[in-house]
């Protein structure tokens, strides 16, 4: 629920958002009009910006809680309205805590879950403090997550986790804003990449490369494989071993039972080219 509509005063780290992005959003946004707690029917919006090409966009900050079910109510009754939503979660609020960086084993909440779905893999943060901004607007992305389980017999598996994820960061370059649909809704987004989607293209790159490379020096063509490590070294800052393990998955390069292989980084690629 939204703070102003459970008549509680707002937080000092709730107002300081709104004037942030007041202050931001017309730097790389075609702006025709922008207020603060503007009111449409019986809900207010945190920050209301009308684009010069005649495009509503709703912008909610929340600094608290908010319920799954208020969260896609809210959205629906902007969307009835013509009015696209973007939201924004405070990760150094009371409920989410988030931090700009890679982290393993996070559990989420539902609402996180849902917004990750709404805009197809990320959700928004922002970290304000009472006294000062501890880190601006950045993505999240919520990979799977895999435990490492020993049974009784000593042996090692890895079992993919129902309620924890892996979660990736993505810095925002620019508040411009882009407008879509997903999932039934009518949304609105800053104009950064699916981290999962970049990370498939920067794989794929690399593995072309290498295979252009041997072609180049070997004749005729030798491709002995490219060892995972390599792999894990040179992406897993940026992507985290788990997505990793999920875009090999999904390019058929790993199965599902490779992942003890490849947290043990024993595995070589056979197969690269993608054309």
């Amino acid at each position: 629920m939204n703070e102003k509509e459970g008549k509680i005063s707002e937080s000092i780290e709730h107002i300081k958002i709104k004037k942030y992005l007041y202050d931001n959003i017309p730097l790389t946004n075609p702006i025709k009009n922008i207020q603060q707690e503007y009111r449409i029917g019986d809900q207010i919006i945190d920050l209301f910006v009308e684009l010069e090409d005649g495009k509503k966009i709703a912008i909610e900050i929340q600094h608290s809680k908010v319920y799954r079910k208020d969260l896609l109510n809210r959205t629906r009754n902007y969307n009835q309205k013509g009015i696209f939503a973007l939201w924004i979660l405070n990760g150094n609020g009371p409920y989410y805590y988030r931090i700009p960086k890679n982290e393993q084993g996070v559990i989420t909440s539902s609402s996180e879950r849902e917004l990750h779905n709404m805009y197809q893999g990320r959700v928004y943060f922002i970290n304000m403090a009472k006294e000062r901004i501890i880190a601006p607007i950045y993505a999240v992305y919520f990979a799977s997550y895999y435990e490492k389980r020993e049974n009784q017999y000593g042996m090692i598996r890895y079992r993919k986790s129902s309620i924890k994820r892996s979660v990736v960061w993505n810095p925002i370059y620019t508040f411009h804003l882009h407008t879509f649909r997903s999932k039934g809704f009518q949304l609105a987004r800053f104009n950064d990449q699916n981290l999962r989607l970049r990370c498939q293209n920067d794989l794929i790159r690399l593995l072309n490369a290498f295979v252009a490379y041997q072609c180049k020096t070997s004749n005729p063509p030798k491709i002995p494989g490219l060892p995972l490590r390599f792999i894990i070294k040179k992406f897993s800052k940026i992507y985290g071993t788990f997505l990793l393990f999920d875009v090999l998955r999904h390019l058929k390069f790993l199965k599902s039972q490779d992942i003890k292989y490849f947290f043990n980084e024993e595995l070589q690629f056979q197969k690269y080219l993608l054309t």
